[in-house]
């Protein structure tokens, strides 16, 4: 709740611009502020049975043994009004797209984006095609490049290892896609923008 009163203090949107999500899924809690918050629901029961099972253990020991952590399940997400609902191909993109952000300079392929959202490669393609005019090799080559620029304006880092640092398999495979896409090569580039 204070997180979205908060929000609406600093003129954040709930959920335009942030979304919010609770723990313990409390109706009351949940419900009484505008917008809605969703929600996680724990598994209450399958948390009992665990302490239980624990207590149990200990009172038959006799002995209060090491404190450790115990994990529980979540039965779901309760989604309400703070949080926007995003089509299944939305969804997957978004995910795409933060995995992508993340990891583009470390040499994924469209195959490593689909195996880390469990999805086919053929499902991934389909997805970005609809929803991004745009595919998914395409996307990671432009955060790799955005990166190599990155380094070209901020950094005096070498050009002959900026390949090996953003994710390209050699440096004459970033020589060329800079040049086609730049009409110029990087050390012209970098002397440009230093100006």
């Amino acid at each position: 709740m204070a997180v979205v009163e908060a929000a609406k203090a600093a003129g954040i949107s709930v959920p335009g611009k942030i979304s919010v999500l609770g723990i313990d899924n409390d109706p009351f809690v949940c419900d009484s502020v505008s917008p809605a918050i969703s929600s996680i629901e724990p598994d209450f029961h399958g948390e009992g049975k665990t302490a239980a099972a624990l207590l149990d253990r200990m009172v038959r020991s006799r002995a209060l043994g090491k404190p450790r952590s115990v994990f529980s399940d979540v039965r779901r997400v309760v989604l309400r009004e703070s949080t926007p609902r995003l089509p299944p191909s939305e969804n997957v993109v978004s995910r795409a797209k933060e995995f992508i952000a993340k990891h583009a300079t470390e040499g994924i392929t469209p195959a490593d984006v689909a195996a880390r959202l469990g999805i086919s490669r053929t499902l991934l393609d389909l997805r970005f095609r609809e929803t991004q005019k745009t595919t998914v090799w395409r996307l990671i080559t432009d955060v790799k490049l955005a990166e190599v620029e990155r380094k070209l304006r901020q950094t005096r880092v070498s050009i002959g290892i900026l390949h090996d640092l953003c994710g390209f398999p050699n440096a004459n495979a970033l020589k060329n896609l800079f040049k086609s896409r730049h009409g110029m090569s990087m050390r012209q580039w970098r002397a440009m923008r230093r100006g």
